[in-house]
C-alpha cells in the first residue's frame, strides 16, 4: 500500500449557517491514483462516520498529484461542542493506515473553536513527546486524552492506570512454565557484573530461546553466557560475534529480530531488553499469547535503581548487586521500552523505545503495559568503573557511527566521553557522584529488590 493522507483544519463552511465546524483534508492511494479513498472520521478513539476523498483541490493538482480530486470534509456533530477537549485522527477505511495528524480540539457552546496538532502543545515549554524524552512521562496525565494505540497514547495509559511508585510484589510468584512463542534479544558488551542475573532471571519467567550480540566483550561476559548455555539443557541460545564498533542499535536489534523469526517460526514475541533491564511480568509471559492480533508492540514502563549516596567514591561497593543498589525513582521518569510481535515489517528503534514500519506498510498499533502487567527495573550504572567503560564505549560507537554521517543520538554519551577526554578521572567521578548516586528523596524510594532469593538456584 502507498496511502497518503493528512487533515488540513478543522473550519466552518464559508456559507455555514447550522454553526457546524468541518475537518478538511485530502487521502490518496498513489498506486491507484485513479480510485477514490474512503476515510474514516474518528473522535476520541470511535470512528463516527466517513468521507469520501472525492472533491479537486488545485493545489494537489498542481503538485501533480493525480487529477487533484482527492479531498473530502466532514462534519463535526453539535455534541463536540461542549467545551471539553477531544482528539481528532482520521484513516483510511478497512485498514489500519492511520493519518500522521493528531488533532485536539475544543469548541464551546457559542461556536469559538481552539485546535492544535497535539505535538504543537506545550506542557511546561514542551511538547509530549519532549516528556516522554525528558523523563517526566508522568506530565502526560495534564494532556487530552490520546489515542491508546499510538505510541504517545499508550505511554498515557500506562501513566493513568499505573502509580509512580507502586507497591511492588517481585518476590511472590512462582517459576514459570517454559514458553517457547516469545523470546530474548539481547546486544552486550563487557556485562559480567550482571549478564548471569539477567538471562537466570528471564529464564525464572520462562523464556527459553535468546539470541545475544556480543559486541567485542573484552572481559569474561561471553564466558559467562555460554556457561547459562551449556548448563540448561532446555535453552536455546545463539551467540552472535558483532566486531563492528558502531552505535547502531536499531539495525543490529532489528536484524536479530528477523534472525529469531526465521529460525523459530512458532515464536511470535520478542523482548529487546538491555543486560542490566529486569522485565517484570506480574501476569507472567504467557499472557502474551492472548494479546489481541492487532496489537504490533506493548510499551512498557520503567524505574532506575542507583547507588546510595556518598562522599567516598572509591570505598567497597557491597559485593550483592541488588543490596548495593536499593534505592529507585517513581515509574514515569525515563522513557519507556517495547514488546513487540516478530513481524518482519516492524523496526525496532534506537534504544528499544518504539517501533516503526516499513515504507507502505500500515503505522503500528500499541498498547500499554499496565494492562498486563509488564513494567522494568533498570540497573544501569553499578560501580565508578563500570560507569568509565560504559562512557568509553558508548563514546567510541557515537564517533564511528558519526563518522560514516549516521546520526545515532545519545548525545549524553557523547557529552561525557567529550568530559572525559578533555579533564579525565576527576571531572567523571564528579559527573558519576551527582548523577548516578541517589538520596532518599521525594522521587527516589527505598526498594529492595527481591530479585536475587528467586534466581539464586539457577545461577552456577
Amino acid at each position: 500500500m502507498n496511502m497518503n493522507g493528512h487533515i488540513d483544519v478543522i473550519k466552518r463552511q464559508p456559507d455555514e449557517k447550522s454553526g457546524l465546524y468541518y475537518v478538511f483534508g485530502w487521502a490518496a492511494n498513489f498506486s491507484h491514483l485513479n480510485q477514490r479513498q474512503m476515510i474514516d472520521i474518528i473522535i476520541d478513539g470511535t470512528i463516527i462516520g466517513s468521507a469520501s476523498g472525492n472533491i479537486y483541490r488545485e493545489d494537489l493538482f498542481e503538485k501533480n498529484i493525480g487529477d487533484g480530486f482527492y479531498g473530502f470534509y466532514f462534519p463535526i456533530p453539535l455534541i463536540f461542542s461542549d467545551s471539553n477537549s477531544h482528539i481528532l485522527r482520521a484513516k483510511f477505511r478497512e485498514t489500519e493506515v492511520y493519518f500522521p495528524e493528531i488533532l485536539y480540539f475544543v469548541i464551546s457552546p457559542n461556536k469559538e473553536i481552539e485546535f492544535k496538532n497535539i505535538q504543537d502543545l506545550s506542557i511546561d515549554g514542551e511538547t509530549p513527546e519532549g516528556l516522554v524524552w525528558s523523563g517526566k512521562s508522568f506530565k502526560l496525565i495534564s494532556v487530552p486524552r490520546l489515542d491508546p494505540s499510538t505510541w504517545l497514547g499508550a505511554i498515557q495509559m500506562n501513566v493513568l492506570e499505573m502509580p509512580l511508585a507502586p507497591m511492588f510484589k517481585d518476590s511472590a510468584w512462582e517459576q514459570a512454565e517454559p514458553i517457547t512463542a516469545v523470546c530474548a534479544l539481547l546486544m552486550v558488551k563487557n556485562e559480567e557484573d550482571i549478564i548471569s542475573y539477567n538471562l537466570a532471571w528471564l529464564y525464572y519467567l520462562g523464556i527459553r530461546r535468546f539470541i545475544i550480540l556480543n559486541n567485542n566483550s573484552t572481559d569474561t561476559t561471553r564466558l559467562l553466557i555460554e556457561r547459562f548455555k551449556n548448563s540448561r539443557s532446555d535453552v536455546e541460545l545463539l551467540i552472535v560475534e558483532d566486531p563492528i564498533i558502531r552505535y547502531i542499535q536499531s539495525e543490529k536489534t532489528t536484524g536479530i529480530m528477523r534472525l529469531a523469526a526465521s529460525i523459530w517460526r512458532d515464536c511470535s514475541w520478542a523482548i529487546p531488553v538491555d543486560a542490566d533491564e529486569f522485565i517484570i511480568a506480574e501476569k507472567g509471559l504467557a499472557g502474551l499469547i492472548d494479546v489481541p492480533e492487532s496489537i504490533d508492540a506493548i510499551v512498557v514502563p520503567k524505574c532506575y535503581h542507583a547507588l546510595i549516596k556518598s562522599d567516598d567514591l572509591e570505598k567497597e561497593f557491597e559485593a550483592n548487586l541488588f543490596k548495593r543498589m536499593p534505592v529507585r525513582t517513581e515509574l514515569h521518569r525515563a522513557p519507556p521500552k517495547i514488546l513487540l510481535r516478530m513481524h518482519n515489517h516492524l523496526i525496532i528503534s534506537q534504544g528499544n523505545h518504539s517501533v516503526s514500519t516499513i515504507t507502505g506498510t500500515a503505522d503500528p498499533v500499541y498498547s500499554s503495559g499496565k494492562q498486563f502487567g509488564f513494567y522494568y527495573r533498570e540497573f544501569s550504572i553499578r560501580s565508578f568503573l563500570q560507569f568509565k567503560q560504559k562512557v568509553i564505549d558508548g563514546g567510541k560507537s557515537i564517533e564511528s557511527a558519526e563518522s560514516l554521517g549516521i546520526n545515532v543520538g545519545g548525545t549524553h554519551w557523547k557529552s561525557r566521553y567529550a568530559g572525559y577526554k578533555s579533564y579525565g578521572d576527576s571531572w567523571l567521578r564528579k559527573e558519576f557522584g551527582t548523577k548516578y548516586m541517589r538520596e532518599i528523596s521525594i522521587n527516589v524510594t527505598l526498594d529492595e529488590y527481591k530479585i536475587l532469593p528467586l534466581i539464586r538456584d539457577f545461577l552456577t
